[in-house]
């Protein structure tokens, strides 16, 4: 449900989506190609905000909004990188395409991921040309993340090679970045299906050409002139081994302010002419999401495939309705597998802003719509898949009619990584690294969700500054890396009503996260008594003095807290 206003707020912002996005892939092309030596100015990377602009659908996508210099992903993705957690064992799916678009040689095991999986993700993005890639990395680094939403188009790879960014995600492992997703997306201008005469930046609204050719040959090899198909074989062979996650396109739901289309799609396939970002049917979406699932697979087989940041759910009730049968998506003996098939994990994105409240109301919608999602899963028979979240953020300003504020964006940022990894997320990506304007220059929240305040006239790292959002994601990379959820460690503490939290295991320790419920702003406060006769340091963190911890000694078998809408982290051994 949207906020009462939501509707005309969402109209005047969708007016200002054209020369946002504009702004953004300009920006995002000078990245893309910014080797120091590339002779591009040493950018940031591709930008995973390829497709521009915001919105706010009923889970809050993003997909109205003016401003520029902002994107998403940062160009370049490595493995291994600590505070991710550690085991993702998973199998791969089945691969093979005959001539005419039968089905492959079966599914295979689904790609699992162990309890202390957890991507603690960035949208790094492009701020200017005084910051290249590597540094983008290690500024993400020093903000808490331990794993990047990278992407690289085609139209890039076409542009600079194949291998551009290569000696950089071998880079970034070394600083402890791991596990990334990277979104496919951007055609080449040759392969896509684009106007004649587009601009580089609106190769990422159109779907490719030859889609619907077949995908291998008859040796085994992918088929050339399913350009989307080589495409992706490029991407795995070079990269794959840096990747976890594939995302296909990005928001390819979006549909700017005409929000109310989306409620037609629990019954009936989208219209090309409402996917503004995509601009072709849902089938040829099935389809591109099968000719990833199995390229990926046929090269890259530790590794999962998803949604591209989807944000309304009547889309992927019409991905797992309809097959990649062209005309009307029907089951046939050459499309017999309908969208889910070719879904390892789903992707959504979500921003709080567009329902107001407080950061306990925000990161509430944020798990609703995980269950909306898991529900239409269940509902269409697909049992149940794993959810990442590539985008989430929050402002620092309360601008125009948008919650905002501090206290709210920060503690809003440790809440949702928090529950979003207690809840079983994979990972969910913050947006975005940087502040797209300076303070007071912007009336468009999105630009104020950064890790860091703007940078984009800063030359070296020591000029950039950190924001109260990346001061509080760097708190939580110290204490919440390398845990698993305790259900039953949560119920025995029986909070109350007023108090909220999180349990999990820490080898042989327990770490509980716990504040005081907000209503309407962050202003709560609430007492509540611990059980233990254990060792106890308690993490704080404070916008005015930053982080500490300090031990707390139990008095008669307890621990007094005195909690505010701030969580605080006890560590008990």
């Amino acid at each position: 449900m949207l906020a009462e206003g939501a509707d005309d707020r969402r109209v005047e912002r969708v007016k200002q989506t054209l020369a946002w996005g504009i702004a953004l892939v300009t920006a995002s092309l000078v990245a893309c190609g910014s080797a120091d030596d590339d002779g591009a100015g040493g950018g940031a990377g591709s930008s995973a905000g390829a497709s521009g602009s915001k919105s706010d659908g009923t889970s809050g996508s993003k997909s109205d909004g003016d401003g520029g210099g902002k994107s998403g992903g940062q160009g370049g993705g490595v493995t291994s990188g600590d505070g991710v957690g550690a085991s993702s064992s998973r199998g791969g799916q089945g691969t093979g395409a005959s001539d005419n678009g039968a089905a492959g040689d079966g599914a295979g095991p689904v790609p699992t991921f162990g309890p202390t999986y957890f991507r603690f993700g960035v949208n790094g993005g492009y701020y200017g040309p005084g910051i290249d890639r590597r540094e983008s990395a290690e500024m993400s680094r020093a903000a808490g993340a331990s794993s990047l939403r990278t992407t690289l188009p085609e139209y890039y790879l076409e542009k600079w090679g194949d291998a551009i960014e290569t000696e950089d995600y071998s880079y970034y492992e070394t600083l402890g970045l791991g596990h990334h997703v990277c979104f496919l997306i951007g055609p080449s201008a040759a392969h896509s299906t684009a106007p004649a005469g587009a601009e580089e930046w609106e190769l990422a609204h159109y779907a490719p050409t030859n889609l619907y050719e077949r995908i291998f040959l008859d040796d085994g090899s992918v088929n050339p002139e399913n350009h989307w198909a080589a495409y992706v074989e490029r991407v795995a062979k070079n990269y794959g081994k840096y990747l976890d996650v594939y995302e296909v396109w990005n928001e390819p739901d979006q549909v700017g302010g005409n929000w109310q289309v989306t409620e037609g799609w629990n019954t009936s396939p989208p219209s090309p002419s409402d996917l503004i970002w995509w601009n072709d049917t849902v089938f040829a979406y099935v389809r591109m999401l099968r000719i990833t699932h199995e390229v990926v697979h046929r090269f890259d087989d530790n590794a999962a495939v998803t949604t591209g940041g989807i944000g309304y759910g009547s889309f992927l009730s019409a991905l797992l309705r309809y097959t990649d049968e062209p005309d009307a998506g029907a089951v046939t003996d050459d499309y017999p597998e309908k969208g889910g098939r070719y879904l390892d994990v789903v992707s959504y994105h979500y921003y709080p802003v567009f329902g107001g409240g407080s950061s306990d109301r925000g990161v509430d919608g944020l798990l609703e719509a995980r269950d909306d999602y898991a529900k239409r899963l269940a509902d269409a028979g697909e049992g149940e898949r794993k959810l990442v979240v590539t985008e989430n953020g929050a402002p620092r300003y309360a601008v125009g009619d948008y919650v905002g504020g501090e206290e709210y964006s920060a503690s809003y940022l440790i809440k949702s990584m928090t529950l979003g990894h207690y809840a079983g997320l994979l990972g969910i990506d913050w947006f975005a690294q940087g502040d797209g304007a300076a303070p007071g220059a912007s009336t468009d929240a999105f630009d104020y969700m950064g890790l860091y305040f703007d940078y984009s006239q800063a030359t070296a790292v020591p000029e950039t500054s950190r924001s109260p959002q990346g001061d509080a994601y760097a708190w939580i990379s110290t204490w919440l890396p390398g845990t698993a959820a305790d259900p039953s460690a949560l119920d025995a503490l029986a909070l109350p009503s007023n108090v909220r939290g999180a349990a999990f295991e820490k080898g042989d320790a327990k770490l509980f996260v716990l504040w005081a419920k907000t209503e309407g702003d962050e202003s709560a406060t609430a007492a509540y008594e611990l059980a233990t006769d254990g060792q106890v340091t308690v993490h704080h963190f404070n916008l005015g003095d930053g982080a500490k911890s300090e031990p707390l000694a139990p008095e008669a078998g307890k621990v007094r807290l005195a909690l505010t809408g701030m969580p605080i982290a006890v560590e008990v051994r």
